[in-house]
C-alpha cells in the first residue's frame, strides 16, 4: 500500500509531466521567476520563512503574463518536490530504519513546507494584476496554510495526502493558475 506522501510525490510528478505545457515554460528558470540559488532545507540549506500577507502591490503586471509566469514557478515547484520526495524517502527509510511515515513525516516539514513558501515568495515577487490583488493574496495565503500545517503539524499533511492542497489549488484553479500550488 502507498503511504500518502508517496501518492503525494507520484501525483506531483504525472501533474508535472499532464501540466508541462500550462504555464508557458521555456525552462529559463530567470525568465520564469525561479531561484536557483534556494535549496530546501532536506539538501542542507535554510529557507526564509517570514512571508508578508500581501503581493507586491507596486509592481502591477498583466493578468496574463502574471499566470504565465506564477505556472512557471509551480511548475518548477512540482519538479524539485517530485524529484527529491521518493528517492529521499525510500533511501532514508533505507539507511536509518525508520519507518517509512516517519521519513514521511519529516520529508513534509523540512523539504515541502519551504518548497511551498519559496513558491510563494517567487509569486509574490512577479507583481499583482491591477485590480486582482485580493484574489493573489487568498491563493498565496492559502499556499502558506499549507506550509505552515506541515511544519507544525506534518503528519496531519501526510494523512490527508493530496486533498491537503484542496482550498488552495481550487482558488488557484478559479484564477487560472493550473498548475498552482503544486500541480
Amino acid at each position: 500500500m502507498l503511504r500518502a506522501t508517496a501518492y503525494l510525490a507520484a501525483s506531483l510528478l504525472v501533474m508535472a509531466l499532464a501540466i508541462a505545457g500550462c504555464g508557458g515554460r521555456d525552462g529559463d528558470d530567470t525568465a520564469s521567476g525561479g531561484d536557483t540559488t534556494t535549496n530546501t532545507a532536506a539538501s542542507g540549506e535554510t529557507s526564509n520563512k517570514q512571508e508578508s500577507n500581501s503581493s507586491a502591490p507596486d509592481k502591477p503586471v498583466a493578468k496574463a503574463a502574471f499566470v504565465k509566469k506564477a505556472n512557471a514557478i509551480c511548475d518548477k515547484t512540482v519538479e524539485r518536490v517530485a524529484s527529491l520526495a521518493l528517492p529521499a524517502i525510500q533511501q532514508k527509510t533505507n539507511e536509518s530504519g525508520r519507518s517509512q511515515e516517519e521519513v514521511e513525516v519529516e520529508f513534509a516539514q523540512v523539504s515541502m513546507a519551504p518548497e511551498l513558501r519559496r513558491e510563494v515568495r517567487l509569486i509574490r515577487d512577479i507583481g499583482t494584476p491591477r485590480g486582482d490583488q485580493a484574489k493573489v493574496d487568498a491563493i498565496l495565503a492559502a499556499i502558506l496554510e499549507v506550509a505552515e500545517e506541515a511544519e507544525q503539524n506534518p503528519k496531519a499533511v501526510i494523512q490527508r495526502g493530496s486533498s491537503t492542497f484542496d482550498k488552495p489549488s481550487q482558488l488557484a484553479d478559479s484564477y487560472g493558475l493550473r498548475s498552482c500550488p503544486y500541480g
